[in-house]
């Protein structure tokens, strides 16, 4: 029922376009074919069992596939899951290089302690040169 619905549907829009085009003119029909005209054949369409193979390239995923990523950026040391394999609430995926967490670590707390006056920032010495 849909697909003859659909068809239908569509041999309609189809014929208006066909017909819509043109200069205006309905009665000047151009029949010569110019070096640039390309011959189209056309075919009924039919209805009828589809083959139960299909062999096609391609990706195919599921609708309940994640992403996930981790807060902060780092290289990875490890992976702990395999790909494809079912996870749980909790467990660890993958971990961290601690090297690059620690360096950006201690950027923060350097720039945490300037900021509240626990450590002197840099220091820019102020020195007139005219007059001594």
């Amino acid at each position: 029922m849909f697909q003859s619905v659909f068809f239908t549907g569509l041999a309609v829009v189809t014929a208006t376009l066909l017909l819509s085009c043109g200069n205006g003119n309905p009665n000047e029909h151009n029949t010569e074919m110019s070096a640039e005209t390309i011959s189209v054949t056309t075919a009924r369409v039919q209805s009828g069992d589809a083959p139960a193979l299909i062999k096609a390239n391609g990706l195919v995923t599921t609708a309940a596939e994640t992403r996930y990523a981790f807060k902060i950026g780092g290289v990875i040391e490890k992976i702990g899951v395999s790909e494809g394999e079912f996870v749980k609430k909790g467990q660890r995926l993958a971990t961290l290089k601690p090297t690059e967490i620690d360096a950006q670590l201690s950027l923060a707390s350097l720039g945490y302690e300037e900021q509240n006056g626990i450590i002197p920032g840099p220091t820019i010495f102020t020195r007139t040169v005219w007059p001594p």
